[in-house]
């Protein structure tokens, strides 16, 4: 006996992400689906012509990037005692939280020091 799949169950599940959009009406009660988003305009004849791009969302300044460094066993273990009692305060308690402030404290230290 083989297993059939519920693709019914998948397909609305996936209804709606980039690679599946969403249909203009529903088939379950034939009612109209939330609107479709804004086209994006394509740049005029004009614009191309003159070299100006079209303007786009500006990035958040400060992106966080995962990135490894070896750090010293008892280091480690201080910040997981002060995350620790940070959360037990009701803080936070975020060790990367931590160490990003440390290094910004580093770095301004080191560029007021030039």
């Amino acid at each position: 006996m083989t297993k059939k799949l519920d693709t019914t169950t998948i397909q609305r599940d996936l209804e709606g992400s980039a690679f599946f959009p969403r249909a203009t009406t529903r088939p379950e009660n034939n009612t109209p689906s939330s609107p479709p988003p804004e086209p994006v305009s394509a740049p005029r004849a004009e614009e191309v012509e003159q070299g100006v791009r079209p303007v786009r969302p500006v990035r958040p300044v400060r992106r966080k990037i995962r990135h490894a460094f070896d750090i010293h066993e008892d280091q480690i273990d201080s910040l997981r005692q002060l995350s620790y009692e940070a959360r037990l305060r009701g803080e936070e308690g975020s060790m990367s939280a931590m160490v990003r402030s440390a290094l910004d404290e580093y770095i301004a230290k080191m560029k007021r020091e030039r």
